[in-house]
């Protein structure tokens, strides 16, 4: 038996955690330079001001003279519109309305009647944080990640149509849609974590390397759903 004092651990915060941390740094950073002017503004208020400073710093990119800062300045101000979209899933809408998490999360204790009363709404925030995103002229350097960041408002609100279809289905049938909701969900915050770190990048910030959504491996899908489709699910193993 050994007899010697423990030292502290040392442990290191993996890298993909480490992303996720800065991502959602840059996030808080960028909510509080706005302060209450992005809690309180009407959603669509928010998303015409983001197309208007997009389309201003395209206008200014012609004097910049590094395509790589300007292309960080036009991802700066469309990743205000990524932060819009999250807050409809996760936290709910400047103007009052519920979360799209809170809603699954009512549905799956059996209540469907915030996704019902809610949904229309969502669907157009989410329409109107795509349409901003499209809108907005970046240079070919911000574009693919532009791009990404489209995917990932497109994705989010897949996963609210989702939501919806297991609010009108019987509440025995609503579990597998939820899961692949939030499967769906959670491949949109991969385009949108990835266009983050594109963002810290050409701000200068090391944010280590993690598979893009392209190459990255799908989300294993739930049980029920693999057996739906007339396949075994695969076991999973448990790496060290």
């Amino acid at each position: 038996m050994s007899t010697g004092t423990r030292g502290p651990r040392t442990g290191r915060i993996p890298p993909h955690i480490q992303d996720r941390l800065a991502a959602k740094r840059a996030r808080a950073e960028r909510r509080e330079l706005l302060g209450p002017w992005y809690r309180r503004a009407p959603f669509v208020g928010v998303v015409a001001a983001l197309v208007g400073l997009a389309a201003g710093i395209a206008v200014g990119r012609v004097t910049a003279p590094d395509p790589l800062a300007a292309a960080a300045e036009e991802l700066g101000s469309l990743a205000l519109a990524v932060d819009q979209s999250a807050m409809i899933w996760d936290s709910g809408l400047p103007t009052g309305e519920p979360s799209v998490q809170s809603g699954l999360t009512t549905l799956r204790d059996g209540d469907p009647s915030v996704v019902t009363e809610h949904l229309d709404t969502w669907l157009r925030a989410y329409g109107q944080v795509i349409a901003a995103l499209e809108a907005a002229e970046v240079s070919p350097a911000a574009d693919g990640t532009r791009q990404l960041f489209v995917a990932a408002a497109e994705l989010s609100r897949d996963a609210t149509e989702t939501v919806g279809a297991a609010a009108a289905v019987e509440a025995g049938a609503r579990e597998v849609l939820l899961i692949e909701a939030e499967r769906i969900r959670a491949r949109a915050v991969t385009y949108a974590d990835a266009g983050e770190r594109v963002l810290q990048r050409l701000q200068g910030e090391d944010v280590g390397s993690e598979p893009s959504p392209a190459t990255a491996p799908e989300l294993p899908r739930p049980a029920a759903v693999t057996e739906e489709d007339g396949a075994e699910p695969e076991p999973t193993t448990a790496s060290s």
